[in-house]
């Protein structure tokens, strides 16, 4: 029994290691915030990539709103935003697109003035939006940083000091 083991129920069980639980849970959260800013990183990206390309190609279309749908905020409480489609015509051929950057209900048969990038008809949208911003993703980077630099310093012991028997006299 010297070594750390307990008995219970006649079944041998080890000694929980505090530290290496505590190095694991920081490990799995530092894992978590990277893939978060990651994330982050390429949304924000996909978003400002894509502006620029209506802002460089797109065309001017008049869009009919064929209809909307009400998105929920995921626990049933009523609607956030509203998704709404709408059909165009552009080059002698018609298109149904989701209609993008818009979240407000529009009636059917409502008519707004869009943008397209002629080569990507499903990158219709009613208005060129601006441009997403990093610091979401660069404040949550710093943070993956932060915890990656405390799991180094944790995990560093200082070496421990021998004491030396005080004489007697």
């Amino acid at each position: 029994m010297e070594d750390g083991s307990t008995y219970i129920r006649g079944a041998s069980t080890k000694r929980v290691d505090g530290r290496r639980v505590l190095l694991v849970l920081a490990w799995a959260t530092a894992a978590v915030l990277l893939a978060v800013a990651t994330y982050l990183t390429v949304e924000t990206h996909q978003h400002n990539s894509g502006n620029a390309e209506l802002r460089r190609h797109g065309v001017a279309v008049r869009v009919t709103v064929t209809g909307c749908q009400g998105i929920s905020s995921g626990i049933g409480m009523g609607i956030e935003y509203w998704d709404c489609t709408g059909s165009f015509t552009l080059a002698g051929r018609s298109y149904s697109e989701v209609i993008h950057n818009s979240r407000t209900q529009r009636p059917t048969g409502a008519t707004l003035d869009a943008v397209v990038v002629p080569s990507k008809p499903s990158s219709l949208s009613v208005r060129t939006a601006r441009d997403s911003s990093y610091v979401p993703a660069i404040v949550v980077w710093l943070v993956t940083g932060l915890v990656i630099v405390g799991i180094a310093f944790g995990t560093t012991r200082p070496p421990r000091l021998q004491t030396v028997p005080a004489r007697a006299k």
